[in-house]
């Protein structure tokens, strides 16, 4: 071997004589050497690999800057190995099958050198620059002159001998024995010991993923020594990769590329590609770049590492436009998509498959990145919350906090294409769609829950869809309540014995539940807790804050809407006036109904009427003192039923006369409040007082007001006067001569109101009995005045009415006290 070796050596240096190809050479390992800084040990490691070691022993010695790489594999340098180094890019590694074999790697370590020695066949031949000066001279024959014009000529530094390092070489003799098959020894220049460093640092386990034979590298840095060991166990399917305790696993492809690729191809050897792709079971092993064997440049953030043969630039860093390429990347994709079964197989309900493939936010080699995006939509690595994986159409999402209560309560069957929950760093949701019946399968969820998950429940339907309806909410039976039901919250504590009618859509929200949303919520430090929680809940359903008043007047609104369609009115308003009946006596405190939309109630013509148009009937005091004076003042239609139709015939009388009244019955007499029709003769006298145009009123008036003051006497009007509660609140128990709620308006520079004056029925009366000229006087009887004043009637009618009483009236209407 030696006499070939040197043989080649002196057959190189003939063809150099040609001062062209000289510099040509020179040239050419320049700058191959220039592509190859940063990765000049790894690619030593490939030549080690490709010469079958098993182990490779690196020694770095700064004291005298050697490297020294060596390693156990089966085969010493082969003539053609020392050929590859005197003739740039004759590689000899023809028959390895495998694309990118260029056999360059070994010139990657020149820009270190100084000298480079290979102890291989028992012999040295070393490389180093002193080596230059003398083969140039002596054995090439140049002098020194043609020298300087060639550097003259190509602009070189006075210093340079321009001949490839790598074709001044001499064989030496082994000095000492050598204890492994192949060593490459460098010394190196000092400048660049940290970058030595550096990648000595850089060597790992993942190193040695993707290579078949070395299986311990052992580092040593000025006797300080580092041993990197794995373990492979290979099989047909999937091999494993041991270190440190972790395994890695590893499935590979490699095969023939096609041949209409391969028309520029011009060995007879087929060529072959090779995919490789290492993981660990939790895609916690991943790299920055794609490896081809060792690491390139070309980006690759997946979480595992990769393996492609592709066609790589001479520098083995970058890819090139080689047709091959995207054949090899699409064996690649292949391979990938056989890693997401694999991880399907070995996890349920998990992201990893979806996070295999997801390329959102990395730096990924653009081809590869484009293949994913073609197929994105085909990938079926979406889990659900029964385990299985769908793809992105079958997928869907109604938020990942209710999966996540979904699967915390093993509810996922209800809905199957239900997306796992997802707590990663990864947003998988952004490309899942809600289910266009997402409310039917949220209120199906619904359905079955415990109040405590009912309330978290809650909870995340207003996150996710704070104005969308659903029939979530239950009531104090634990009934769902439908979303378009009238909600009350919690009654409180003086109001728990409230109904409703059976007819009514107003619902209670269940007290436990009502309770758990406060703490849900974050509400318990608010003062009006009913209310903020009815703020809260108002876009998922239609909800209030619990006020009785409010419920009395949605149970008058809805009793109203249901009488539009209802032909069994006297059975409906019968529940009506119980529920409602129920309600009042059972609140300690009726505050004023304040409503002024129609009350429904039964006249004695059994027809429905706003219960403000009708009087009390003869069941009742009232009634029997309003026929004792008028006897029949108003028509059946303006007279409440009777108390049975009402179903109220078995209680109190008194306190239904209350209760009615509270809802705004008339007593004796129907008082109305007018907006038009007032007597224009009134508006004339106000007009004149005033010195104003009245254009706007609201005054009381009574019906039959002109049958009152024509048809019946004076002694009639004051019983009426002092009986009747109604009017008595319009004058404030005659104090005043209108209501509060009156009101006599005039334009001047604006709308404006007058402060005082006679009410309407006030007026009526004065006027038709002429009070203004009624002397009241300590006698019973003076023939002077216009009326007779029967005390005794009054006093039978009205116990209270006494003369001192009947004055004050008297007074009141109008009637003076001396002329």
């Amino acid at each position: 071997m030696r006499n070939l070796v040197q043989t080649a050596i002196d057959e190189r240096l003939k063809g150099l004589k040609n001062y062209k190809s000289l510099l040509s050479l020179n040239k050419t390992e320049s700058d191959t050497n220039k592509g190859y800084n940063g990765r000049q040990i790894l690619e030593m490691f490939q030549n080690c690999e490709d010469e079958g070691a098993t182990k490779v022993s690196i020694f770095l010695d700064t004291a005298n800057c050697t490297l020294q790489i060596s390693n156990d594999g089966e085969k010493a340098f082969s003539i053609e190995g020392y050929d590859s180094l005197l003739y740039p890019g004759l590689s000899s590694k023809v028959s390895s099958g495998y694309i990118g074999n260029k056999g360059l790697g070994f010139r990657s370590i020149i820009n270190w050198a100084d000298e480079i020695k290979i102890v291989s066949n028992d012999f040295i031949i070393s490389f180093k620059e002193e080596n230059k000066k003398d083969i140039l001279l002596n054995y090439l024959n140049y002098t020194e002159d043609q020298l300087g014009e060639i550097r003259e000529k190509r602009r070189l530094k006075p210093n340079v001998y321009p001949i490839p390092l790598l074709n001044c070489g001499k064989i030496l003799d082994l000095d000492v024995p050598h204890l492994y098959t192949t060593s490459v020894i460098v010394r190196y220049k000092k400048e660049y010991e940290n970058d030595i460093r550096t990648q000595l640092d850089n060597i790992s386990a993942m190193t040695l993923l993707f290579l078949n034979n070395i299986t311990e590298v052992e580092i040593s840095v000025d006797g300080v020594v580092k041993n990197i060991n794995v373990k492979r166990e290979i099989n047909a399917s999937i091999s494993k990769v041991t270190h440190s305790g972790n395994e890695y696993f590893v499935i590979e492809d490699d095969g023939l590329i096609d041949e209409d690729l391969l028309q520029e191809n011009e060995s007879i050897e087929a060529k072959r590609y090779s995919v490789k792709i290492a993981f660990s079971n939790d895609l916690s092993l991943k790299d920055k770049v794609l490896y081809n064997y060792f690491k390139t440049q070309i980006p690759f953030e997946l979480p595992f590492v990769a393996h492609a043969s592709l066609e790589l630039d001479q520098n083995r860093n970058h890819s090139t436009e080689s047709a091959i390429n995207p054949f090899v990347l699409d064996k690649l994709f292949q391979l990938h998509l056989k890693l997401v079964e694999i991880l399907k197989s070995k996890n349920k309900k998990s992201w990893l498959p979806y996070q295999s493939v997801s390329n959102d936010d990395i730096n990924l080699y653009e081809p590869y990145s484009n293949i994913i995006n073609e197929y994105w939509s085909d990938f079926v690595v979406f889990p659900t919350l029964i385990g299985t994986y769908l793809n992105l159409d079958e997928a869907k999402n109604v938020g990942n906090d209710i999966a996540k209560f979904l699967d915390k309560y093993q509810l996922g069957n209800i809905f199957q294409e239900q997306i796992m929950f997802c707590d990663l760093e990864i947003n998988p949701q952004q490309y899942i769609k809600s289910p266009d019946n997402f409310t039917e399968i949220l209120e199906l969820v619904a359905t079955n829950l415990t109040i405590q998950q009912r309330a978290e429940f809650i909870k995340l339907l207003l996150k996710y869809y704070p104005n969308k309806k659903f029939s979530v909410l239950i009531d104090e039976e634990e009934t769902l309540i439908d979303k378009y039901d009238y909600v009350f919250t919690d009654k409180t504590g003086d109001n728990k014995s409230l109904k409703v009618p059976s007819y009514s859509k107003i619902r209670f929200l269940h007290s436990s539940l009502f309770q758990l949303l406060i703490d849900e919520l974050d509400l318990q430090s608010e003062t009006n807790k009913s209310r903020i929680l009815k703020d809260r809940l108002e876009g998922i359903s239609d909800v209030h804050s619990f006020e009785p008043q409010t419920v009395i007047k949605k149970i008058i609104s809805e009793t109203n809407d249901v009488l539009k369609n209802n032909h069994n009115f006297k059975i409906l308003l019968k529940e009506f006036y119980q529920t409602v009946f129920h309600n009042y006596k059972a609140r300690e405190d009726n505050p004023d109904l304040d409503y002024e939309a129609q009350i429904p109630c039964l006249n004695l013509l059994d027809k429905i009427v706003d219960i403000k148009s009708l009087s009390l009937s003869k069941e009742f005091i009232a009634g029997e003192i309003s026929e004792k004076i008028f006897g029949d003042l108003y028509d059946k239609g303006s007279i409440l039923s009777r108390i049975e139709t009402l179903g109220l015939e078995n209680e109190d009388i008194d306190e239904i006369e209350f209760f009615l009244i509270w809802l705004g019955i008339n007593h004796t007499s129907i008082v109305e409040i007018k907006t038009s029709n007032i007597d224009q003769g009134y508006i004339n006298i106000i007009n004149k007082k005033e010195n104003i145009w009245v254009n706007k009123y609201e005054l009381f008036d009574v019906k039959s007001l002109d049958k009152i003051v024509n048809q019946f006497n004076v002694n009639n009007v004051i019983a009426w006067l002092a009986s009747d509660k109604k009017i008595l609140e319009i004058f404030s128990n005659f104090s005043s001569t209108k209501s509060y709620d009156e009101k006599i308006g005039y334009s001047h520079y604006g709308q404006k109101n007058i402060n005082s004056f006679k009410n309407y029925i006030l007026y009526t009366i004065a006027q038709h009995f002429n009070v203004n000229n009624y002397l009241v006087t300590n006698k019973k009887e003076e023939w002077f005045n216009p009326f007779k004043i029967d005390y005794d009637y009054l006093a039978d009618i009205n116990s209270k009415l006494d003369k001192n009483e009947v004055d004050r009236i008297l007074s009141f209407l109008g009637a003076k006290k001396r002329f």
